[in-house]
C-alpha cells in the first residue's frame, strides 16, 4: 500500500516536471546553438 502510494507520488511529480523540464531543456538546447 505504501509502495503503491509512493509510486503514484513519483508519477505525479514526473507529470508535473515533464512539461517544464522539456521547456527548459529545449531552451538550453536552442541557446547553445545560437
Amino acid at each position: 500500500m505504501n509502495n503503491l502510494q509512493h509510486c503514484k507520488i513519483v508519477i505525479h511529480r514526473f507529470e508535473l516536471f515533464l512539461p517544464f523540464g522539456l521547456c527548459v531543456f529545449i531552451q538550453k538546447h536552442i541557446w547553445s546553438h545560437v
